[in-house]
């Protein structure tokens, strides 16, 4: 149904994938995977954020023991610039899957969102060891370093983005912006040069 849905967004245009997960939500009001494809695809169908949240929220009771809904909504608060509704709920994700990658992932941005750099910092640090391989995981973790002042911490993270990653140009931009800032200009040049 949803691969259909996405098929008539394509082919057919917003009103007919609306139009079809809407009438299939008629027939099982609280199917969680329409109400979470219908808020995913909620921005494309032309849904004001309201009735986003309205379908997360349904979402979220029809299924209170999955985190994905409680995310969706912890992501659609932080658009609206909700980052305290943003923090709650990914708290809630978090209760229900401790070390999934996207709940630390969320709420470490709902943390950053608030300047809670200290609750961030070690968010992000728990993210860079549940996902050890991951050079993203190391990026947000250099970033809330920088933000927090640790003139080490930042530098040695994103070496360590590079080792997993070498071509990752977020993490070459960092430190080529770090290499600048403590006047090697040789090296940011070099970091530069691999962009």
């Amino acid at each position: 149904l949803v691969n259909l849905a996405k098929l008539d967004l394509r082919e057919q245009g917003p009103h007919a994938a609306r139009k079809r997960l809407e009438t299939y939500l008629q027939r099982e009001p609280n199917n969680v995977q329409v109400l979470i494809a219908l808020a995913q695809m909620g921005p494309l169908l032309g849904a004001p954020a309201d009735l986003v949240v309205e379908w997360l929220q349904r979402a979220r009771a029809a299924n209170p023991r999955s985190a994905q809904p409680l995310l969706l909504l912890a992501e659609a608060h932080l658009r609206m610039g909700q980052a305290h509704k943003a923090l709650q709920f990914a708290e809630q994700a978090q209760q229900i899957n401790p070390d999934q990658v996207a709940v630390l992932q969320s709420l470490g941005e709902a943390q950053v969102a608030l300047g809670q750099l200290s609750a961030a910092l070690g968010t992000y640090s728990k993210l860079a060891l549940q996902n050890p391989k991951s050079a993203g995981a190391l990026l947000r973790l250099a970033r809330v370093q920088a933000a927090s002042g640790n003139a080490a911490g930042p530098g040695l993270s994103l070496r360590r983005a590079l080792e997993l990653q070498p071509a990752f140009a977020p993490a070459l931009a960092a430190l080529g912006e770090i290499e600048l800032q403590a006047g090697r200009s040789d090296a940011a040049l070099q970091l530069a040069q691999q962009l």
